[in-house]
């Protein structure tokens, strides 16, 4: 039992606790969907919500959109390589749209009734982390993946971009999103696949072909390309 008291009240010792004390987030999304997209619609959209709703229930709000689209998409395809009813490829990128909104709408809601805390940034950045791999897993489905070493690979580097973005806000205390960046632009890149097959069929995925890349390989693409620079622009 002491021991356990121990580890409790040396989790965080007295320097760590001045700085939770100090802790003032800092960052900023320089995408264009969130200058002209997220950005207004969330702040329109705060103006509705009653100061009393704590932003860490919005946040939890946004992740059980996640949590709902993953047990769907598991439930329909959980060889992820399966066809699976046309209405999740409307109902999806939809969640996904509703998802970032109201990520953007808990940090405004906090400024908005200044309960900024470390909890709240830990808790967002939690709900983030833990959205990932289900989205990835998603999409991986749509592309009729299946659960192959592609499907690791693409979970991979995106759940490494997001380590090294909390380690660059770690390092620097400060978190930038670029131009171009997957928690702002990523739904768009969802949905084109997503409203793309409920409107064409599986053909799009299946038979289409640009420039001799079928769409599982232009996502691949898409991917790679990201993740390189991504870590150009935390390097540079």
């Amino acid at each position: 039992m002491g021991i356990i008291w121990n580890l409790r009240s040396n989790y965080v010792d007295k320097i760590g606790g001045e700085g939770i004390r100090k802790f003032k987030y800092k960052g900023n999304d320089f995408s264009v969907s969130m200058k002209y997209l997220y950005g207004p619609i969330s702040r329109y959209l705060v103006k509705f919500i009653p100061m009393n709703i704590a932003p860490n229930l919005i946040t939890f709000c946004s992740w059980i959109l996640i949590v709902i689209s993953q047990i769907l998409f598991a439930y329909y395809s959980w060889e992820m390589n399966t066809e699976y009813p046309q209405w999740l490829n409307v109902l999806y990128p939809t969640l996904i749209y509703l998802y970032t909104i109201l990520d953007n709408i808990d940090g405004k809601q906090a400024f908005r009734t200044k309960s900024i805390s470390v909890l709240g940034t830990l808790f967002d950045h939690g709900v983030d982390a833990f959205s990932v791999v289900p989205m990835i897993m998603i999409v991986c489905t749509i592309l009729q993946l299946g659960q192959t070493s592609i499907t690791f690979f693409l979970i991979s580097i995106s759940s490494f971009i997001l380590y090294m973005k909390s380690v660059e806000e770690y390092l620097f205390d400060y978190l930038e999103l670029g131009i171009l960046n997957g928690p702002s632009d990523g739904p768009h890149i969802i949905a084109f696949f997503h409203y793309g097959v409920a409107i064409f069929g599986y053909e799009l995925i299946t038979e289409n072909y640009i420039f001799g890349f079928n769409c599982t390989q232009i996502m691949v693409l898409i991917f790679i390309i990201y993740f390189v620079l991504q870590i150009f622009s935390m390097l540079y």
